[in-house]
């Protein structure tokens, strides 16, 4: 029984190494399909750990959206001039 008990502790971290791939791998999945469940699960880890940073990164990402979306009516504007 202890051979068991020392082969267990040995494979552990490994084992939830291979477990904590495998549920990322379904978030991944879930989150492609635009499924809930990883929109509720990254809700929910945002709220129990926060990016300090969030507030900087919603504003990078606001004003990159505005960027392309003035390239693309510039892109717009030129084809129409010809």
């Amino acid at each position: 029984m202890g051979f068991y008990l020392g082969l267990l502790w040995a494979f552990l971290p490994w084992l939830i190494v291979f477990v904590l791939g495998v549920i990322a791998s379904k978030l991944m999945t879930s989150a492609r399909k635009r499924k809930g469940t990883a929109v509720i699960f990254g809700a929910a880890v945002q709220m129990l750990i926060p990016d300090p940073y969030a507030e900087r990164t919603i504003e990078m990402m606001v004003v990159e959206k505005k960027q392309t979306k003035k390239q693309g009516e510039d892109r717009g504007k030129l084809t129409k001039k010809k």
